[in-house]
């Protein structure tokens, strides 16, 4: 959308299937995730090329696609059918794609965040940060470390803030954790 002018991109040969999601990096460059086939998959759009690549270590499409900086961050869920398919969190750096997995890893990452200090939060079934080398859980309140944490953002305070899908919105400020609810003022849980 540029000058109240909507434009279609439309993507020849490519047929992302699934939840596609969008992002614009920093520079300007549209990002779209979703699936291929039973692969989840990525398309880097500018105004001459389309550049697919398929993930097959992640199954069915792309939960989360964000960007901090110039880098790209997909997470999509494991594929516990088929051995060698581990799914979780992959990072662009501009170059090439790196499967940010072993130990701590997220399985599924629905969602990404950047902490003021460059630190990465992913959550899913619990919230964790990468820290550019290593995972870790963050010290959360219990309800944030199940399967029904969504959405993270970071505003401009520095405070992140967590949607859950059935216990409201959290927020983290100078460490100390507050809890939103329908008690206070949100349309639901």
């Amino acid at each position: 959308h540029a000058d109240n002018t909507w434009t279609r991109q439309a993507v020849p040969s490519v047929d992302l299937t699934g939840n596609v999601s969008v992002v614009v990096t920093a520079g300007g460059q549209l990002w779209a995730g979703g699936s291929v086939g039973d692969a989840a998959a990525t398309v880097a759009i500018d105004e001459s090329t389309r550049t697919l690549t398929t993930h097959p270590d992640f199954r069915h499409g792309v939960f989360q696609i964000a960007t901090f900086g110039s880098d790209v961050w997909v997470g999509a869920h494991p594929d516990t059918r088929v051995s060698g398919r581990p799914g979780g969190a992959l990072r662009f750096d501009g170059t090439r794609w790196h499967h940010l997995h072993g130990a701590g890893a997220p399985g599924s990452p629905y969602g990404f965040a950047q902490l003021p200090n460059g630190d990465i939060i992913t959550t899913g079934n619990a919230v964790r940060v990468y820290d550019g080398t290593t995972w870790s859980l963050l010290e959360a309140p219990a309800e944030l470390q199940t399967p029904y944490t969504h959405t993270a953002v970071v505003d401009r305070s520095g405070a992140l803030w967590i949607a859950s899908r059935a216990y409201g919105v959290f927020r983290l400020l100078d460490g100390v954790w507050t809890r939103f609810t329908a008690q206070d003022g949100l349309p639901g849980q």
